[in-house]
């Protein structure tokens, strides 16, 4: 029985998300039996043949979802019997930053496993009193520990969420123009009529920004390897804060 939201798991959460996101129901009792359902981890059947006085009894015991996400100390989780720590987002790999953005811009919240097991790292080294955690790098887990980061509480991980929403904000605004497509995204119907309006070179212009605006992740890895692919993963481990004042030193002298 859940009686918290110390209960409810990241992957409960996000199927509620869902459900309450969800507009296509007929009316609310209907959505009240899904979230119901997702809650008690009983088929929609089952709830929909609950009598009235267990149906309100089971209503009660899930009243806290009224109640704001009380978040916990969340700097170390442990999935499978390993002790995983969150990263200080200024430690991230710029190639991680990169695929953090990409699944931010494309269904975030569904994308929340996938997204918390790149934050989330083992320690190779645990802190002494001499010198902070080592943390391993940046790999490939990301086909493994997302389903396991599901079963983790969601007290445990929502603060990360917003402190990890504030750090980017941070970054966007102190390096701002150096990213594609800081500006507010057109409709369909917007860029025709912008585009009607220009003459045939300023065109070519604009759709030579959007191709590059498209690829832009790729060029400032490009940029910082010197044009040279041999030396992409070496620049996709730079700090990314290091990756990014050198894009901004470049960007400023003109330096390919």
């Amino acid at each position: 029985m859940l009686n918290s939201w110390e209960d409810v798991s990241l992957e409960m959460y996000l199927e509620l998300i869902d459900v309450i996101k969800d507009d296509s129901y007929d009316d609310d009792d209907t959505k009240s039996f899904e979230i119901v359902s997702i809650l008690l981890d009983k088929s929609l059947e089952d709830v929909e043949d609950m009598d009235y006085l267990e149906f309100n009894k089971a209503l009660r015991n899930i009243s806290f979802m009224n109640e704001p996400i009380k978040s916990h100390n969340c700097n170390v989780i442990k999935l499978a019997g390993t002790k995983l720590e969150l990263i200080n987002f200024k430690d991230l790999e710029f190639g991680a930053f990169i695929d953090l953005e990409h699944y931010f811009t494309k269904d975030y919240l569904n994308n929340l496993p996938i997204i918390f097991s790149i934050l989330y790292r083992q320690v190779v080294t645990p802190t002494t009193a001499l010198n902070k955690a080592v943390l391993e790098p940046y790999g490939s887990w990301l086909d493994i520990r997302p389903q396991l980061l599901e079963k983790v509480p969601i007290t445990s991980l929502y603060e990360v969420l917003t402190k990890y929403i504030d750090f980017r904000q941070g970054v966007y605004s102190s390096y701002k123009g150096m990213f594609q497509g800081d500006e507010e995204q057109l409709t369909e119907q917007e860029e025709k009529e912008i585009i009607s309006n220009m003459t045939t070179k300023e065109r070519q212009e604009y759709e030579q920004e959007k191709r590059v605006g498209k690829w832009s992740w790729t060029l400032m890895l490009l940029k910082l390897a010197n044009n040279d692919v041999t030396n992409i993963d070496k620049a996709a481990s730079m700090k990314v804060f290091e990756a990014l004042n050198l894009l901004a030193m470049k960007q400023e002298l003109n330096i390919a």
